[in-house]
């Protein structure tokens, strides 16, 4: 029989009790990369905002500042509840939301975090339901503040392209670029605030957490539609590239876009590409995500194309000021 002493058996048990240890750290840390991304660094997302309840300040979705008092976001965040006989959908009275900004916490954690009241919700004017997928088409929906928000320390506005020929030809190269496409060797970004866990029984975990990154790839559009047709038969028509987005693929694990992440930018190359727009129920099977195009003329807000809600307040005041014109 071969004699074990007292302090080899010590150390034996020592050393597995300290590789069980690291190997359940590690899992724990990559469970955390797997399923929400990773915390954002300091200097990362400085142009997130949060468009919430003015009420309690519940996150909704994540926005984009992209000028002092405009944030892009998507259409479907903005747009009151879904009514199933209805492809078009009307938005949100703005005086019941606030957009949160200047911290990597959506609500009052950090020194830079300040709020400001929306004055309008505009919607993109080909915004719709598709229906047999229940995809939103033309995803996109502008927050208009009552207080702009000033650059500093904290807060950034993004980039983008100037011109809607200058944002083709720059999503163009990206697309061209093998090494943007999936397992290369560069990845874009998706900020936001969504959850960072989710199952069908409990519903999503992740409540009061700072913002976070994800990092995904492009593919092809044949692989995008075999991915979505993993799905279900009605997600299977839904042809993302012929209705003004493309597909993004999570780069490593599992999991990627979640509840709370619509409407938060697509960024390759510290450049504004999209806006996300759907992931099927967060899932750990269907790793494709649905990012929805720029449109830079919505952008820049040419009023006659957009769907608004504006202010009682700046209607009463018009009507005013034209009947004393009226009257002289």
């Amino acid at each position: 029989m071969l004699f074990i002493s007292t302090e080899v058996k010590k150390i034996a048990i020592f050393t597995l009790a300290t590789c069980n240890l690291i190997v359940n750290v590690q899992c724990k840390i990559r469970d955390e990369k797997i399923i929400g991304g990773r915390k954002a660094y300091k200097t990362e997302g400085l142009f997130m905002a949060s468009f919430q309840q003015a009420v309690d300040g519940k996150h909704i979705c994540g926005a984009t500042l992209y000028s002092p008092s405009y944030l892009l976001t998507s259409c479907k965040c903005i747009s009151e509840k879904v009514n199933s006989t209805e492809q078009r959908v009307a938005p949100l009275p703005p005086y019941q939301y606030q957009v949160s900004a200047g911290s990597k916490y959506n609500f009052p954690k950090e020194d830079g975090y300040v709020t400001a009241k929306v004055e309008a919700l505009y919607q993109h004017p080909e915004c719709r339901i598709d229906p047999e997928s229940w995809i939103w088409i033309n995803n996109l929906g502008i927050i208009y503040v009552e207080k702009p928000f000033e650059e500093g320390q904290s807060i950034k506005f993004i980039s983008f392209p100037s011109t809607q020929s200058d944002y083709t030809r720059a999503r163009f190269d990206i697309f061209q670029d093998q090494s943007y496409r999936y397992n290369g060797n560069k990845m874009c970004d998706v900020f936001g605030w969504g959850c960072i866990r989710y199952n069908k029984k409990d519903g999503c975990f992740g409540d009061k957490i700072p913002l976070r990154l994800r990092k995904l790839q492009l593919i092809t559009p044949e692989d995008c539609q075999e991915n979505l047709c993993q799905v279900n038969g009605k997600i299977c028509k839904f042809w993302p590239y012929q209705n003004n987005a493309f597909c993004a693929y999570v780069h490593i694990g599992f999991g990627s876009l979640c509840r709370g992440d619509g409407g938060s930018p697509f960024v390759c190359n510290n450049v504004m590409l999209g806006v996300a727009s759907w992931n099927y129920n967060c899932s750990r099977k269907i790793l494709v995500n649905i990012v929805n195009e720029l449109d830079l003329n919505f952008m820049k807000l040419d009023k006659s194309r957009a769907s608004c809600v504006c202010p009682i307040f700046g209607l009463f005041f018009t009507v005013l000021v034209l009947s004393h014109i009226i009257k002289f």
